[in-house]
């Protein structure tokens, strides 16, 4: 009999925890999550039903988790189940009006990127990594329409952040340090995000390489309206011997190779520019850097740690008059603790510290 009790006590403590993980999981009624990802990780039916917070729950894992497909519980093996196809192109040829009626304007013109960072099959590089695009695409809206309730009239709009050029410690099948996603790869994200009216970004880490040699690959991408560039100058160099560096010359040289190539090709649309940051001797010249009006230059303020150095760095670097515009990486797994969204957001401080400057792009690593 007392065998019978305890195990009729763990019962219920077991089926009290779900129910309460269910409802403080899940973000309010009012982000549709049932439209975004019919599939959910608990029923929601069985749960008490609750009052509709008027925001939602300040955990982006939370969040994150809750969205994604429920037979996930890490990133695929070779043995899963194939992906299925991505989605028939719709650039250049089928422009949508969406993208056709904003390519004037600036891109973050009442606007904010949400943007979740990595390369596919490498879970240590982020998010990217360690599921299927198409897997993602709930937990981005999700946590994009989080961050949309709390940022006044300014919209968000989700996209995936794609390492193109990834540094190698090795001289690499090219020589250069680096090595690159096929093409292939790279248009079923394209075309992925495309249809999901998302943004995406191709990184490059440089190497031994030049910056002309590794735009010219990518600037052809450029006739997608979707797609923009980045540029991380930790790995400018032979990456592992040193933290890397990028001069004002070399971003000037980028942003007038992106000016060109769009007209040239009479794309009328201004293209981003990311660069990353994390020291300030990574950029030694960027007082510098000059203003292009077909480029927004994005200062990336990058690297994982606590929420004080954190902030202190970011409002720091996107003070410079080179920062144009400015942004913010997180690192989900290494980042303690995690900055809430309010804080991201400048809404509420860490401590004495804050967000002084609201970031145009927040990046998830």
């Amino acid at each position: 009999m007392r065998e019978i009790i305890v195990i009729g006590l763990v019962m219920a403590v077991f089926f009290s925890l779900i129910s309460s993980y269910t409802v403080t999981a899940g973000p309010p009624q009012a982000l549709s999550l049932q439209e975004v990802t019919p599939t959910l990780p608990f029923p929601t039916a069985t749960a008490t039903p609750q009052p509709t917070p008027t925001r939602p729950a300040d955990d982006v894992i939370e969040l994150f988790h809750f969205a994604l497909p429920a037979r996930l519980v890490r990133a695929p093996t070779a043995t899963a189940t194939p992906p299925p196809p991505p989605p028939a192109p719709l650039f250049p040829e089928q422009q949508e009006a969406f993208w056709r009626q904003e390519s004037l304007t600036s891109n973050f013109e009442n606007e904010e990127w949400l943007l979740f960072y990595g390369r596919p099959s490498i879970p240590e590089m982020g998010v990217l990594g360690e599921f299927e695009p198409q897997d993602l695409i709930g937990p981005l809206k999700v946590v994009a329409n989080a961050y949309d309730l709390r940022n006044g009239n300014t919209r968000v709009r989700p996209g995936m952040h794609l390492i193109y050029a990834m540094a190698l410690s090795s001289r690499g099948p090219n020589g250069n340090h680096l090595a690159y996603l096929e093409d292939e790869t790279v248009e079923n994200y394209i075309n992925l995000t495309a249809a999901e009216q998302m943004v995406l970004i191709l990184d490059i880490q440089i190497g031994t390489s030049s910056v002309d040699a590794e735009l010219t690959r990518v600037l052809p991408y450029l006739r997608y309206p979707n797609v923009h560039l980045a540029i991380d100058p930790e790995f400018a160099g032979q990456p592992g011997e040193f933290i890397g560096s990028s001069s004002a010359k070399e971003i000037n040289r980028a942003q007038a190779l992106i000016s060109q190539y769009l007209s040239a090709h009479s794309i009328p649309q201004r293209k981003v520019l990311i660069v990353h940051q994390f020291l300030e001797d990574m950029l030694p010249d960027k007082h510098a850097i000059d203003n292009y009006p077909r480029v927004e230059l994005v200062i990336n303020a990058d690297g994982y740690g606590g929420p004080i150095p954190k902030i202190t760095k970011y409002n720091d670097f996107v003070s410079s008059a080179a920062a144009e515009f400015a942004g913010l990486k997180l690192f989900y797994r290494w980042d303690e603790p995690l900055l809430s969204m309010d804080q991201v957001l400048g809404l509420a401080p860490y401590g004495d510290t804050r967000i002084e400057r609201r970031p145009d792009i927040i990046i998830y690593q």
